[in-house]
């Protein structure tokens, strides 16, 4: 999985007068991406588009100043996003 630099940037708004430079942020991203498919079965994933948005969040949540509940918020989002491609766990 490799998610589009400028794609995260746009959703977060992220300009390039940010503190944040690329490298910075792709290895934000890569570390989104390593948490999410922790979860996931990256095999039944129908198109990895649909996951970005849950990167983003997660970026986010590394990225930014958050209170607890701005924090808590993203990390439940992302989570229901990843959540009907969660692992069959035998439950």
């Amino acid at each position: 999985m490799a998610t589009d630099i400028a794609t995260i940037k746009f959703m977060l708004r992220i300009d390039d007068s940010s503190a944040l430079d690329d490298e910075q942020l792709g290895v934000l991203i890569a570390a989104a991406e390593a948490e999410a498919l922790q979860f996931i079965d990256a095999d039944q994933l129908p198109d990895e588009s649909e996951i970005v948005p849950a990167i983003a969040l997660l970026v986010e949540c590394a990225h930014d100043t958050l209170t607890p509940d701005e924090f808590r918020i993203r990390r439940e989002r992302a989570e229901s996003i990843l959540f009907p491609y969660r692992e069959k766990l035998g439950i």
